[in-house]
C-alpha cells in the first residue's frame, strides 16, 4: 500500500485555499497528520481531495484545527465534515483500509521531554497560542488539559497496539513520539515538551510505521525499530511557495 503523507499544510495561510490540490502520485491512501486548516476547513478540503483523487484520506487534527473554537464543538464540526466524504477523521479512533490498520489521535504531550514538566507547562501557557485561541469546557485550554488528553490517548494507543492484529499497524499523530523530532534550529529546553513526548521505550516499537507533524521539521528515520516519518510544509502564502523545511516533498510516498 502506498501512502501519500503530508502535514502542517496550513491552508488557512493561503490567499486562496480552494485553489490548492494534491498531486496524483499514484497513492492508495492520503495521510494528513494535522494542522491542515482551522476548524473544519482542512477536513472539508481533504474531502475534496478524496473525491478528486478517488482514494480515501486518513486525517488527524492538529492543534491549529481547534483555534478560535471550543474543542468539543470543533470535533463535531470535523466529524460532520468527514461524514460520507471518503475521509477517516481519527480522534483516539482507528480504521482499516486494505488490511492496514490506522490508529489516529492528536497526542497532546506530557510536557516531560527534558524532565522539567512544571517549567514546560508554564512556558507553554505563556508562549503557545494554543492556550489563548482554544476553548475547552468553557475555559481557555490549558497545558493541564493537554496533559490529561495525552494520558487518555496513550492509554488508548497502548490498548490498540497490544491487541493482536494480523496486518500492518500505522500510527498517525500530530505531536511527535520521539526526541528525534526535536527541531534542529531550536534549543532543547523545557518548551520542547510542547512538541514531542518520548515514547521510544513504550509504544513506538509496537507500530510498523509512525507518522507525525507539528514541529515543522521533516524526518524519515528508524527509531526503536520502527520507521518514523514526517513530511511537513509549515507556513507559506501559496502552494507554490517553498515550505519552512526545504526537505518538504509534496509528492512524498511511503510503502507499507
Amino acid at each position: 500500500m502506498k501512502l501519500h503523507i503530508l502535514s502542517d499544510l496550513h491552508i488557512e495561510c493561503f490567499i486562496d485555499p480552494h485553489a490548492y490540490n494534491l498531486e496524483d502520485v499514484g497513492a492508495d491512501v492520503v495521510v494528513l497528520a494535522g494542522d491542515i486548516g482551522v476548524g473544519s476547513e482542512g477536513v472539508e478540503w481533504a474531502g475534496r481531495q478524496s473525491e478528486r483523487l478517488k482514494i480515501p484520506v486518513v486525517y488527524v487534527a492538529g492543534n491549529h484545527e481547534y483555534y478560535y473554537h471550543d474543542m468539543a464543538a470543533c470535533k463535531t464540526l470535523m466529524q460532520q465534515a468527514a461524514a460520507h466524504k471518503g475521509v477517516y477523521w481519527l480522534d483516539d479512533a482507528l480504521c482499516e483500509i486494505g488490511g492496514v490498520r490506522f490508529l489516529g489521535c492528536t497526542l497532546w504531550t506530557d510536557y516531560n521531554a527534558v524532565g522539567a514538566r512544571e517549567q514546560a507547562m508554564s512556558a507553554a501557557a505563556q508562549t503557545m497560542p494554543d492556550h489563548r485561541y482554544i476553548e475547552h469546557d468553557g475555559q481557555v485550554f490549558q497545558p493541564q488539559h493537554a496533559a490529561l488528553l495525552h494520558t487518555s490517548s496513550v492509554e488508548w494507543l497502548k490498548t490498540q497496539l497490544e491487541t493482536p492484529f494480523d496486518g500492518k499497524r500505522v500510527v498517525v499523530t500530530h505531536h511527535a513520539p520521539t526526541p528525534s523530532a526535536q527541531h534542529p534550529a531550536f534549543p532543547l529546553d523545557a518548551l520542547a515538551g510542547a512538541f514531542w513526548t518520548d515514547l521510544e521505550n513504550t509504544l513506538l516499537a509496537k507500530a510498523d510505521l509512525w507518522i507525525y507533524g507539528h514541529t515543522h521539521a521533516c524526518l524519515d528515520k528508524v527509531v526503536a525499530g520502527t520507521r518514523v516519518v514526517s513530511n511537513q510544509s509549515g507556513y507559506r502564502k501559496s502552494p507554490t511557495s517553498p515550505g519552512e523545511d526545504p526537505k518538504f516533498n509534496p509528492r512524498f510516498v511511503v510503502d507499507i
